[in-house]
């Protein structure tokens, strides 16, 4: 936990403590407990302190803190229950609803969804959809991917080692995340033949590898993919739903997917694909995919707020001004790249990365690291140019804390 002069506050640290001794999943979490309050980018702890988010709470808040017509659909809820059925067993009109919305935002040809409890089951189901319709038994991912930690995901995930440490790993291929990616691809089509490669999935935008875009390269190995028969799976859990100014980043390469997963901004899962692609009825079933009713209800008016209020354009717009702003640091950054609201920066050193995320946090700032060296950045799609001005003014000498050598 991080420990820094005043924070956490006194609350915070009695509460970070208890949970250390009672959730199984404890890491190194902020000592910031969250309190509800806030508004906009900014987010208030129990003791008080307000901070500015550029995570949007790791892309699970993409309008930010009690956005007034999110509030809305809240209330609407308070006086029902249970808000949590069986939703493949019964069905409830915001089910369908958030089918409709998605489908209003997906290409074409990708007219069905099913809806799950999170990430790495909107993977796992995208691997049911390959598998089922690819009379083969392997896939292929990419280096430095993070697909999620059921043990499906999990074997085609290699972002850290404390991911797969003792968990069994199904045996899939990996292709680098460049150029390269092509040539390797389609070596192992010939080796391997292809009727035995079901998929490809991929990341547009690396998430926990460092907010890392991919190249033109993508687009020329999703084809050689599809003209090969090999299902193309666009993991979206982070980059999608407007991340990156398209409503799912493998648009920024004029790309066409067989498959898309979704979750984090949806807050639920989604795996959606053409319906003929679709195992029969059961292959896919869960007790709460399409039963978790106020998230789907949520999920429905996250993307109707980002159409009415224009924010794919905002999130272009204040994309390019933070990366035109953090080219003045360059001589302290040893890499920046980023497409939209999703922007990574490379430190020289894993120690550096982790004083500058600390130096941040001590001026009340939210950012998170992603692989080794890197920060990623990830405010909220409202966020405008006084919250930029906001973070670089902690920004400056929290960069420069960490470089003063």
């Amino acid at each position: 936990m991080i420990s820094l002069k005043g924070l956490p506050g006194p609350k915070a640290k009695i509460f970070a403590k208890t949970m250390g001794l009672l959730n199984g999943g404890h890491s190194q979490p902020y000592p910031a407990v969250l309190s509800g309050e806030g508004e906009g980018c900014y987010v208030k702890d129990i003791d008080g302190n307000m901070f500015l988010d550029m995570t949007s709470l790791l892309c699970t808040a993409p309008l930010g803190f009690n956005h007034p017509r999110l509030l809305k659909i809240v209330r609407k809820y308070s006086s029902r229950a249970p808000l949590k059925i069986a939703g493949q067993d019964f069905y409830v009109q915001e089910h369908l609803t958030l089918l409709e919305e998605l489908g209003s935002i997906t290409p074409k040809e990708i007219n069905a969804g099913f809806i799950c409890n999170s990430g790495a089951e909107a993977v796992e189901n995208a691997l049911k959809i390959a598998f089922y319709n690819k009379r083969g038994n392997s896939g292929i991912s990419l280096h430095n991917a993070f697909h999620g930690r059921t043990l499906g995901a999990l074997s085609l995930t290699n972002s850290k080692s404390v991911h797969k440490n003792r968990f069994p790993s199904f045996a899939f291929h990996r292709l680098p995340f460049n150029q390269e990616s092509v040539v390797e691809f389609d070596r192992i089509l010939s080796q391997e033949g292809e009727e035995n490669i079901s998929f490809l999935i991929v990341e547009p935008v690396q998430g926990e590898g460092g907010y890392i875009p991919a190249g033109t390269w993508l687009k020329q190995l999703v084809d050689l993919a599809k003209a090969s028969g090999v299902r193309v799976i666009s993991d979206e859990i982070q980059a999608g739903l407007g991340r990156t100014g398209e409503w799912w980043s493998i648009q920024n390469y004029d790309a066409q997917p067989d498959i898309i997963t979704s979750a984090k901004a949806l807050q639920v899962g989604a795996t959606m694909a053409n319906r003929k692609l679709f195992p029969p009825s059961g292959a896919m079933s869960s007790t709460f995919g399409g039963g978790d009713i106020l998230a789907m209800a949520v999920g429905t008016e996250t993307i109707r707020v980002i159409k009415d209020e224009k924010l794919l354009d905002n999130v272009k717009k204040m994309g390019r001004v933070i990366l035109e702003r953090l080219q003045e640091y360059e001589d302290n950054i040893s890499r920046i790249e980023g497409i939209g609201l999703m922007i990574g920066l490379q430190l020289h050193s894993e120690k550096s990365r982790d004083k500058l995320v600390r130096e941040l946090f001590k001026r009340k700032v939210f950012v998170l690291p992603a692989g080794k060296r890197r920060v990623r950045l990830a405010p909220a799609y409202i966020i405008g140019e006084t919250e930029i001005d906001k973070f670089f003014e902690a920004f400056d000498p929290a960069l420069k804390t960490t470089t003063k050598h």
